[in-house]
């Protein structure tokens, strides 16, 4: 089926990385788009293997928080109860990550802090502590 690039919308981590891999996979289709004299002088948008490998890094990034997405969001799975277990765990691969990607080192800082205020705002609502069974968290709360 023919494929078409994909917009990136404002503060979609899920967007992004789709967008990011759907440029991967169409890479041969844009190089050769932006070289044709056709189109008039595009060749100066035309990426180098460096800014290929970073998009390539940060698609892989990003993969981590569209797979929780995709998981938390099934439809009939009651999800609450695994929504910090899941931040939690997104923290963890990330900062994996970070060891085996330094070069991404910033960019997943900027998704830790993001992730880790979601968390402790989730943490504090008290609805989460009586969906989770948590009457004791909930007790001190109130």
């Amino acid at each position: 089926r023919p494929l078409q690039l994909l917009r990136d919308v404002n503060v979609r981590w899920s967007s992004t990385q789709l967008m990011l891999k759907r440029g991967l996979e169409m890479r041969e289709v844009m190089d050769s788009f932006l070289k044709d004299p056709a189109y008039g002088d595009l060749s100066q948008y035309v990426l180098n293997e460096q800014e290929w490998l970073a998009l390539k890094q940060l698609s892989r990034v990003l993969e981590i928080p569209h797979n929780f997405q995709q998981l938390l969001s099934k439809e009939k799975t009651p999800t609450l109860c695994d929504f910090l277990p899941s931040f939690a765990r997104i923290i963890e691969l990330w900062e994996e990550l970070q060891r085996q990607l330094p070069e991404m080192r910033q960019s997943i800082q900027a998704g830790l802090s993001k992730i880790k205020d979601y968390h402790k705002r989730m943490a504090r609502v008290p609805a989460y502590a009586l969906a989770m069974g948590e009457l004791t968290y909930l007790n001190i709360l109130m």
